[in-house]
């Protein structure tokens, strides 16, 4: 296991950083593959760690702002903002953006749509 998630860190180490990607070619004499896409595809969430990162900051940003909620109507609008959007995910009710529950993004009033829709 502890093998597998460091090539797995190193594999996405080289994916976006491409003087170590040289250095990898280099050291193997082979090219690599081309990097994986950082932004998730239709349909899926972002790694767990970047959904951790994602909830973390918006939970600083919403208890230094005093936890400040939005209006029931905004909160409706901005919902029916995110179920239009092709990134939402209905079934888990999520973000396929940042990973975060809409129903709770919407209801903090600082907090606003990765995608700029809102």
């Amino acid at each position: 296991m502890a093998i597998t998630t460091r090539c797995s860190r190193l594999c996405d180490l080289a994916a976006v950083d491409p003087a170590y990607r040289r250095h990898v070619q280099q050291l193997s004499g082979q090219p690599l593959a081309p990097p994986r896409a950082t932004e998730p595809e239709p349909g899926q969430l972002p790694p767990l760690w970047k959904q951790a990162a994602n909830l973390s900051a918006a939970l600083v940003r919403h208890v230094a702002a005093g936890m400040p909620t939005t209006p029931t109507e905004i909160q409706a609008a901005r919902l029916a903002i995110c179920q239009a959007c092709p990134r939402y995910q209905a079934d888990s009710q999520r973000c396929g953006t940042c990973g975060c529950y809409v129903a709770v993004k919407a209801a903090w009033e600082q907090e606003s749509c990765p995608e700029g829709r809102w």
